[in-house]
């Protein structure tokens, strides 16, 4: 940014389409306004983003980068931790072991539930992650499939199945076939 011949303004809005799932970069004031945000937190349109405590409220296990800019400003960035742990890898290679028919487990869990309606739905957002994250591994996009089902409270009783972790691991398997 410092060697560009713009604004850090117009290299934050240019890095928006570029961010990797869940994260932010955040042109700031001294304080604790927020002049400009690049973010790619699609599960978080209706929070407040306008200030920095908004914002670290809503990142859980972020990690936060903070470069100086001209004029007294600060960029930071925000980070998923997520995306590069290792016991979430494991977890996620653990629930993949076992070839099982995803199909079956959401039916069970729907039937247990008594929602078999929700079917359609929980199907719509996959096929939308599906179409949004199209570069992301079988890993990655399992972490982004429970992370936009945790912030959907008309699913809570899913996610808190185990077995809708195993569904949703399968299915990143099954969607994208190459190992993160």
């Amino acid at each position: 940014m410092r060697k560009a011949n713009v604004s850090d303004q117009a290299i934050i809005i240019k890095i928006q389409n570029h961010l990797p799932f869940n994260s932010a970069i955040a042109l700031c004031e001294s304080g604790d306004k927020i002049i400009s945000l690049a973010e790619n937190l699609r599960i978080h349109k209706l929070i407040d983003k306008s200030s920095l405590s908004f914002l670290r409220n809503i990142l859980i296990n972020h990690n936060q980068t903070i470069v100086k800019s001209s004029g007294g400003r600060n960029v930071i960035l925000f980070q998923d931790m997520d995306f590069n742990s290792e016991i979430l890898k494991k977890d996620f290679y653990n629930l993949i072991s076992k070839s099982e028919n995803e199909k079956d487990i959401l039916l069970e869990i729907l039937k247990s539930k008594g929602k078999l309606e929700q079917s359609a739905k929980i199907n719509g957002i996959i096929g939308h992650a599906n179409s949004n994250y199209p570069l992301a591994t079988d890993f990655e996009f399992y972490l982004i499939l429970i992370k936009t089902f945790v912030y959907r409270e008309v699913f809570n009783d899913f996610v808190s199945d185990s077995r809708f972790n195993k569904y949703c691991a399968l299915k990143a398997k099954s969607l994208r076939g190459r190992l993160g």
